[in-house]
Order: structure tokens, then sequence, then C-alpha cells
């Protein structure tokens, strides 16, 4: 007599932390809670100094990876392994024959999401492009992803609605009823919703309201390795006197190493760099 066992689905390796109120944490955060995901999102108190990318982190396996798109595609990717059958899969990137998937994937990310960002933010009038884009989805593919009686299009679903509904008065009637029907049957919040639960606080606690920026500083300061930090020397090819200098120069010994060093502060990193010359031969003196 063989017994039966039961196997318990693993734990996903996963977590995700949402930094600060966006339209593209509120899109992961809309993904997590309409396909109930098992993969733990947590809301930090308080954004990060650092660029938009940042704000959104999957700890994944002790491996940190930044931006939405990897985010939801690694949601959906969980949600795909535990379900029980194919007809329960959620589209994503790459996997799909339906080019309309890829297609409006890139386009709400490049534009729409930067569109809606500026125009919560009071940057710039991006109205117009925001409702030319609506009125493109509206036109191509809404209302295939309101009326399909499945979740494949989950995560379209989740970007459509959280990069428009912030700036839902600025559409038509009918995108807005779209907008409705997407909120009912994916169970999606809306910004303002999204915004509130991260406001919630304690007693005598203070929310900052502080819009600062990292900045580049020129204090000149001794650096030093920080236990338990990630810590970053970069060096870099010495400029040699040789020929008439001219902009090729820049990439062996400069472009390529301050670019890097400018992409690892930003992400937190301590970094150094440091660069030097070559001060000796007879080139150099003929050239002094």
């Amino acid at each position: 007599m063989v017994e039966a066992t039961t196997v318990a689905a693993a734990k996903p390796k996963g977590k995700i932390v949402l930094h600060d109120s966006s339209p593209a944490t509120l899109a992961i955060s809309n993904l997590v809670r309409t396909l109930n995901s098992t993969v733990p999102l947590k809301k930090a108190d308080k954004p990060l100094e650092k660029p938009d990318l940042y704000q959104a982190e999957l700890d994944f396996d002790g491996h940190i990876l930044f931006g939405e798109l990897t985010i939801l595609d690694f949601i959906a990717q969980t949600h795909n392994s535990a379900a029980s059958s194919k007809s329960d899969h959620v589209f994503t990137q790459g996997t799909t024959s339906d080019l309309r998937f890829d297609h409006w994937i890139y386009l709400l990310n490049t534009q729409l999401r930067p569109a809606t960002t500026a125009f919560i933010k009071k940057e710039g009038d991006t109205k117009d492009a925001i409702k030319a884009i609506a009125k493109d989805l509206e036109e191509e593919i809404l209302q295939d992803i309101t009326k399909e009686s499945s979740k494949k299009w989950a995560i379209l679903a989740a970007l459509v609605y959280s990069y428009l509904e912030p700036a839902s008065k600025l559409l038509n009637k009918r995108v807005q009823t779209f907008l409705s029907d997407l909120k009912s049957k994916y169970d999606f919040v809306g910004f303002d919703e999204f915004c509130k639960a991260e406001t919630k606080k304690g007693k005598n606690v203070a929310i900052s309201s502080s819009t600062a920026k990292l900045i580049r500083s020129d204090v000149v300061t001794k650096k030093r390795p920080i236990p338990g930090k990630r810590n970053v020397l970069i060096t870099s090819a010495l400029p040699y006197v040789n020929n008439v200098p001219h902009l090729g120069n820049i990439i062996g010994c400069v472009l390529s190493a301050d670019v890097y060093a400018r992409y690892c502060r930003l992400a937190g990193h301590n970094t150094i760099y440091v660069c030097g010359t070559d001060e000796y031969g007879t080139a150099t003196e003929t050239k002094a």
C-alpha cells in the first residue's frame, strides 16, 4: 500500500519593497492584489534619495533587482509556476504570440508612465500626451483586456489602470468607464487610496514633505570601507601624451569609469573613483 503524501508549495524566494507612491509602484501593488500573490510586499516608511528606478526593489535570494517591469514579471512568473492549469497563466514579456502585449508594455512604460508621473508632480504640461495615449488604448486594446474572462492580461491591465487612473479627470467618459471596469474586474485600488495607506502614522510620528533630491557634493572627505555595505573602488587607465588630443582620448581613461562611478553613487554604494596621469617619459617632457 502506498501512502499519499502532500507536498507543500515552495515559498517564493523574493520579497518586494516599495519606497514611494508612484504610478509604477501602484502597478506592482495592484498586480500582487489581483493575483493574490504570495510574494511578500512591504511599503517603506519614506522614499529613497535616489532616482525613480530604485523606488521599487526585489530582493531575490539576496540579489537586489530594480525596475517595475522586472518585478511585475517576477510576480507573474511566480503565479504561473503555482497555477494548476495553463488557462490560469498570465502573459509575461516575450512569452505570448499576441504582439500587442509587448508593444503596449513598452509604450506604457516609456511614454505614459513618465507623462503621468510628471502630471502628478506638476512638472511640465503632459496632458496632451496622456490624452493621446489614452485615445490609442481606447481604439486598440482596452475593450479586449476588460472583456477577457481570464486574467491573462493582468500585467497590462495593472499598468493601464495604474498609469491612467491618477489622470482620469483628463480622460473621456468611455475611457473612464473602461477604468471603472478594470477596477471591478481586477480589484485594483486607485492612486489616492494607495497613497493613504502610506501616510498612516503612529502617535508623535511626523511625515516629511521634503522633495529633496540626490545632489553631488564637492566636499572632500576620507573614504573608508563600510562593513556590511557594498564598497566599490574604480580605477582607470592613465592618460598619456602621445598625439593631438581628441574626444577618443577620454573613453579609455575617463568616460567609462566616470559613468560607472556615478551609477554606483546613485545606487547608494560607498564608491571611490581614482585616476592619475602618466607623468614621465620623453613624450611628456617634450610636450611640456
